[in-house]
């Protein structure tokens, strides 16, 4: 946990360095249901510099150690959306001890009205998905 706060830090010391050229989104989830507590992250950093976009979580820091690039699909004067992938994601089946690794396609939309966000996951080739809702900070 302390790698990531550090890492965090970095990140949102990198967007106050250079301001008007970067924001920080940094946002707080909480479940919507409560089998989903596993699925998204409580808090997730999203840094949009120039066009470019870089995301750090609990589990990216877990299965990368490091931000992954994200991307911008919508920004119009109501939200702004971002996806990103987790990929090779160890996961256990129910049934044995087997471990396999799943990947995981994200959303998240930021609402400028309100502050108010909505995360999504989907594993990949599977039909279930997952969401939560929170706010974000944005510097």
């Amino acid at each position: 946990m302390k790698k990531y706060t550090s890492i965090v830090a970095c990140i949102a010391t990198m967007a106050v360095a250079t301001p008007g050229l970067a924001k920080t989104y940094d946002c707080k989830l909480g479940k919507t249901k409560a089998n989903e507590s596993w699925a998204i992250p409580p808090h997730i950093v999203i840094v949009e510099k120039d066009g470019e976009v870089a995301v750090i979580d609990g589990l990216i820091q877990e299965v990368h150690g490091k931000p992954i690039a994200g991307r911008i699909v919508v920004d119009n004067a109501k939200r702004t959306t971002f996806t990103w992938s987790v990929d090779k994601v160890k996961v256990t089946a129910d049934q044995s001890s087997s471990s396999r690794t799943a990947n995981f396609v994200y959303r998240l939309t930021y609402y400028k009205a309100n502050g108010g966000s909505i995360a999504t996951m989907k594993p990949t080739g599977y039909g279930n998905s997952f969401r939560a809702k929170g706010k974000c900070d944005v510097k």
